[in-house]
């Protein structure tokens, strides 16, 4: 005699939060920002080439040396966690490439909408 198949169904995915949607498309805006205008180091903005934190900026409207809106610091915060360290010190250090940084922007957005 078969054994009969236990059938599961998967159980239903959570919507989103808002918050958590505008914050990966606050990251990925800043990829398309820096594979469009470029990417630099230590300075958040130098003619237009920017660094991971000025391409957030610029995407979300702040300006440098303001406090941030939420959804800014909602990304800063976001590839702080996904980094492990903050994004600062590794666009500054660790990131090697404007190509690697786009990459780790996109990963980090994808990575909040599968939760």
């Amino acid at each position: 005699m078969v054994a009969p198949q236990e059938t599961t169904t998967a159980a239903p995915t959570e919507p989103l939060d808002p918050k958590t949607l505008e914050t990966a498309e606050v990251l990925e805006a800043a990829a398309d920002y820096i594979e469009i205008h470029g990417w630099t180091r230590r300075s958040l903005n130098v003619f237009n080439r920017v660094c991971t934190v000025g391409a957030i900026y610029k995407v979300t409207g702040t300006q440098a040396h303001r406090m941030p809106p939420d959804k800014a610091n909602r990304a800063y915060k976001a590839m702080n966690n996904f980094l492990g360290q903050d994004v600062v010190n590794w666009n500054d250090g660790d990131a090697e490439s404007g190509k690697q940084v786009v990459r780790t922007l996109r990963t980090a957005a994808a990575q909040l909408l599968h939760r």
